[in-house]
């Protein structure tokens, strides 16, 4: 979702009442943020300086080890695959990164290596 360079907050509920969310995340633009779909506790934000992974709902922050680094993220987004999924097999989570000047990047993500 794009978020317009405004800081990330954590919110429990629809409001956004919480307190802020950047504890190790750099004071910098965020321009996108969405959730793992199968498991909420991992959050990536794309920010002005590349794509952050949090594990625990936004308490701790780090690089995305599989992603673009040191580049502006526009937006980041999930669409659940079955591409290449055996049949009966449940969609796979593939994150897409939109990246300013270095095109779109993809991986799939299952819920287990949510990182």
């Amino acid at each position: 979702m794009p978020m317009n360079g405004a800081p990330a907050w954590v919110s429990r509920s629809a409001l956004l009442t919480g307190p802020r969310m950047a504890f190790s995340l750099p004071a910098v633009p965020v321009h996108g943020l969405v959730l793992h779909p199968n498991n909420s506790n991992y959050v990536y934000v794309g920010t002005e300086i590349g794509l952050f992974v949090s594990p625990n709902q936004g308490r701790d922050w780090s690089y995305a080890n599989t992603g673009p680094v040191n580049t502006r993220v526009s937006d980041v987004k999930f669409v659940l695959s079955t591409a290449g999924v055996a049949a009966g097999a449940p969609p796979v989570p593939t994150l897409y990164v939109a990246t300013y000047g270095r095109g779109v990047w993809k991986k799939a993500i299952p819920a287990a290596a949510a990182q």
